[in-house]
């Protein structure tokens, strides 16, 4: 494993993200299928990029109940029974560990807060060493700058419960990033 990558996997981890390099999208959907299995849920929703419905397309051919939400108002519609989500990010930043992701599309958005648990597909191609690199890469990968972009630093926590850290008050309880060896020249979300 690289530099980069190993930095990336190591703080990762310790934001409270499981971090897993796996070798290309057959291997992803293996491990999202045994992830459902283990969690005891029949399906999941993948946002609208290449990437997350070759793979949802891949699961489906596992007898797994996909979601694919074209806009905000069906995620919302169903946010009570969307229990996982699969999307997809543009950067990894090996400094932080956490992910970039550049979307206009409020489902997209969405997909990345309201569940339980968020699992997250990176090329391993798309890890920066740190943030200050982001602008070059960003416009590399979209052509200009997103009117959004979000930083996905492992499970949504909080402390301002009684001054107890809490997991998935505002966001996902569990966050799974699979790093991917093949592929990622260019990003398809």
């Amino acid at each position: 494993m690289d530099q980069l990558t190993e930095e990336f996997r190591r703080n990762g981890n310790a934001a409270g993200s499981r971090v897993y390099l796996i070798k290309n999208l057959n291997a992803i959907a293996a491990s999202v299928e045994n992830l459902l299995k283990a969690e005891n849920i029949s399906g999941l929703a993948v946002d609208n990029s290449p990437i997350a419905r070759e793979i949802g397309e891949k699961l489906f051919q596992r007898r797994v109940n996909i979601f694919q939400p074209w806009n905000g108002k069906e995620v919302l519609e169903k946010a009570g029974e969307i229990s996982v989500s699969l999307t997809t990010a543009a950067l990894g930043i090996a400094s932080t560990g956490a992910i970039v992701s550049g979307t206009g599309f409020y489902s997209a958005r969405l997909l990345t807060m309201l569940p339980k648990i968020h699992c997250i597909v990176l090329y391993k191609s798309n890890i920066i060493a740190d943030s200050r690199q982001i602008p070059l890469h960003i416009r590399r990968i979209y052509g200009k700058i997103p009117g959004q972009i979000s930083f996905i630093a492992g499970p949504s926590r909080t402390a301002d419960i009684e001054r107890s850290m809490t997991l998935g008050v505002h966001g996902p309880e569990k966050v799974y990033i699979y790093v991917v060896e093949e592929g990622g020249e260019e990003y398809a979300g």
